[in-house]
């Protein structure tokens, strides 16, 4: 009988720390500028991409905002990314652009954020479905510096991908 309540409280103790430990989350809050650390730009499966010389980041318990202070660029997005996840049918995107259904996720796996969008659009003049599937992973490597991996798949075509370095500003 003792044995049993000892491996009880044991589960029961190892079970709050882990689920304590998944509750903790990087943050990556403040002001980051990009480095030159990143892959050779002319390897065939490269995104090109616009990176932002600089972050502002500010993060909540429930949404990460990036605001671009200087030049302006295309990634990472300048906006509010609520944690969480969805979809839509059969709707409109940011842009005007129609769809026939599609997701999104912004959520922490481990240490590392995962930001996810993919679109099912209407089918082009072959009666081919086009998808889009887009995303980035962050995290802060073993220098504190915050990587992301930007990465879009695109029906028909090789996965691409860009990584970029910041580091905080002081």
């Amino acid at each position: 009988m003792r044995e049993t309540l000892a491996a009880s409280a044991l589960a029961a103790a190892l079970l709050c720390s882990s689920t304590a430990a998944q509750s903790r989350v990087t943050d990556f809050s403040g002001r980051w500028v990009i480095t030159d650390a990143r892959p050779e730009p002319d390897e065939p499966d490269t995104l090109y991409i616009l990176p932002a010389d600089e972050l502002l980041i500010r993060q909540t318990s429930q949404a990460l905002t990036i605001e671009h202070p200087s030049k302006k660029g295309t990634h990472p997005e300048a906006r509010t990314f609520e944690f969480g996840s969805g979809g839509i049918a059969y709707g409109a995107d940011r842009s005007g652009g129609s769809i026939l259904q599609g997701s999104w996720g912004v959520t922490f796996f481990g240490t590392q954020l995962m930001i996810s969008e993919s679109r099912i659009g209407p089918p082009d003049a072959t009666g081919a479905q086009i998808t889009t599937a887009r995303g980035s992973i962050w995290l802060l490597d073993s220098r504190g510096r915050l990587v992301i991996e930007f990465r879009e798949e695109r029906s028909k075509q090789r996965p691409k991908t860009a990584t970029r370095v910041y580091v905080r500003k002081r």
